[in-house]
């Protein structure tokens, strides 16, 4: 897999193989992202993290984030230029404003979709999460409540249908397995 210069981290969590008794789990669930740019500030590196939760157009806008993330975010930003993308207003239920991130600049993308096959190739690390669906289900419900769980298996069915033959945590360079993270202090 190749590396690029740039500061850009795809943190994908999509589905496993249809099938498999691992499915992922959204980092912002573990929270690892959030955790990076804490750090990473503390010691006076800026990184910025973008949460596909707020690109997603909808419950079944996996693959168009997923895109987003790809045409809209890391390609640019690979080629030296400034990314700029559409966010997603759920409460709305319409487009949100445009965000920006300049080239050069260190950016995680963290979110089920984050990380694909094109991503991958354009970004600098990458790190799948996964966990059983017990954990994961407990985990969105426990976040999200009843908002979520009316559409768990449609959203489920995209991440199965995003991951392919195969899966795409082999395209990781770190997996992590979120039932094994201790919270921080």
């Amino acid at each position: 897999m190749g590396r690029l210069g740039h500061d850009v981290v795809a943190a994908g969590d999509d589905a496993g193989s249809p099938g498999a008794d691992r499915r992922p789990i959204g980092l912002r669930q573990v929270d690892p992202g959030r955790r990076v740019v804490a750090l990473a500030s503390d010691h006076g590196t800026p990184v910025r993290c973008v949460h596909l939760e707020d690109i997603y157009p909808g419950w079944d806008g996996l693959d168009a984030a997923a895109g987003i993330v790809v045409t809209d975010i890391l390609r640019p930003l690979h080629a030296g230029d400034r990314a700029t993308w559409q966010t997603y207003d759920w409460h709305a239920t319409a487009p949100g404003p445009l965000l920006h991130a300049d080239a050069g600049s260190a950016l995680i993308v963290e979110g089920t979709g984050a990380l694909t096959r094109a991503g991958a190739a354009l970004a600098t690390f990458t790190i799948w999460v996964e966990a059983d669906e017990e954990f994961r289900q407990s985990r969105a419900f426990a976040r999200d409540g009843d908002i979520y769980r009316p559409h768990w298996q449609r959203w489920a069915d995209q991440e199965d249908e995003a991951a392919g033959p195969g899966g795409l945590a082999q395209l990781a360079d770190i997996i992590i397995d979120a039932t094994t993270v201790k919270e921080a202090p």
